[in-house]
């Protein structure tokens, strides 16, 4: 088989695309400290992955709140400490629990734009029975003027606060479910829930990272990538890391920007990832589960020389070990995976399978280099033996 079809044709060059270090990440005490090249890059594609029109187009609709209220377009609703207070707190959980900076990201969003549903909500109220009670007192003053008397007149109190908010109470209870329902307050949300819906149809959900050490595979491909690894005697092309995922799985979503930062990171061992959602022929072959309460997707798997070595998520008797198809298939036997970065990097001991590719690295570096120059002195030649002859033409013109 040709070289192009090998999935390590682009992975293994060493020098990087984008200006990424081809050091391997320095490792003290099980933690990885990125060379500060290949930190800088990191970051920048955080950041750049952040400024996408996704979250741009959610974070400025999630300040319709704060400005309408700051500018006096809505009255404060009731409660609106401890709405804030809750909310707040959720956003705090969502970023413990959580790993994965999509994950957190549509977290944030979501939980913030269930606050503003019921921050919108309750204001429209509070300006109704506002409106409602001014409009009640206007009546009773108008029909008790002809009656009002000094004898009538009840004794100054001080909680007449009270007795107003009381008041306001009561005469809004008057209207009955419908009517204390069906007031601005539903209003601002269906218009707020319409414009969430057309930013949701214009950009459903957030694009993950891109790598260009990530290969996408079909069933052939597949096949082939890891048959030449078996064939090959290359340590550059002994170890493949292949994600199988399916479109619909948020998960496999959140993955993507991840299994992409891995990539760069590991750029010694193959990186894949094939759509078992279309190539159903594959997930049969692998007993991967499909379906939407399945614990296996996504899954990821690692192959040396062709042949499976662990997976993510493992059965509880099968950590760090291949799958056993003798075993009875049961989805509920696998243990419930966190896959972040650092959990699929100690799981499969990254640092280690880096450390055995570095040298076929080095020497492919080394070769790559010499290529180079035996190309560069030839071009150098041929340049010189180009200008030799066209001077001997002009002089044999000039001779002529």
């Amino acid at each position: 088989m040709n070289n192009t079809s090998s999935p390590s044709s682009s992975s293994s060059s060493p020098t990087s695309k984008n200006g990424i270090s081809t050091k391997p990440p320095i490792h003290t005490a099980g933690k990885v400290e990125i060379h500060q090249e290949t930190s800088t890059i990191m970051k920048a594609r955080l950041i750049q992955h952040i400024l996408q029109t996704y979250y741009i187009l959610n974070f400025i609709f999630l300040l319709a709140y704060p400005i309408l209220r700051l500018s006096g377009q809505i009255l404060k609703p009731r409660n609106e400490l401890m709405i804030l207070y809750v909310s707040g707190f959720m956003v705090v959980l969502k970023i413990l629990k959580n790993k994965n900076v999509d994950q957190i990201l549509t977290s944030i969003i979501f939980t913030l734009k269930m606050s503003t549903i019921i921050l919108l909500y309750y204001s429209g109220e509070t300006q109704f029975k506002l409106e409602y009670t001014n409009k009640m007192k206007a009546n009773n003053i108008e029909s008790s003027s002809t009656e009002f008397s000094e004898e009538t007149q009840e004794p100054f109190k001080f909680d007449n606060e009270n007795e107003n908010n009381k008041q306001i109470l009561s005469s809004t209870k008057e209207l009955g479910f419908l009517g204390n329902f069906l007031h601005y307050g539903l209003y601002y949300v269906l218009v707020y829930l319409f414009v969430c819906m057309l930013v949701y149809l214009y950009k459903s959900q957030p694009e993950p990272k891109q790598s260009n050490f990530v290969h996408l595979f079909n069933q052939i491909t597949f096949k082939n990538s890891l048959a030449f690894s078996a064939q090959s005697k290359e340590l550059k092309d002994k170890y493949l890391l292949v994600e199988f995922f399916t479109t619909w799985s948020p998960p496999c979503t959140y993955l993507a920007s991840t299994f992409a930062d891995l990539s760069y990171i590991y750029q010694g061992i193959n990186f894949g990832k094939i759509d078992i959602g279309r190539w159903k022929s594959i997930a049969y072959e692998y007993d991967i589960a499909d379906s939407v309460s399945s614990k296996q997707i996504p899954s990821i798997i690692l192959f040396k020389n062709g042949v499976e070595v662990s997976r993510m998520p493992y059965r509880k008797n099968e950590f760090k070990m291949p799958y056993d198809k003798k075993t009875p298939k049961d989805d509920k036997l696998f243990e419930p995976c966190n896959l972040s970065y650092d959990n699929i990097r100690l799981y499969f001991n990254l640092d280690e399978l880096l450390s055995q590719v570095k040298p076929s690295l080095t020497n492919q570096n080394i070769q790559n280099n010499n290529n180079n120059n035996n190309n560069n002195n030839n071009n150098n030649n041929n340049n010189n033996n180009n200008n030799k002859n066209g001077n001997a033409n002009k002089n044999t013109k000039k001779n002529r």
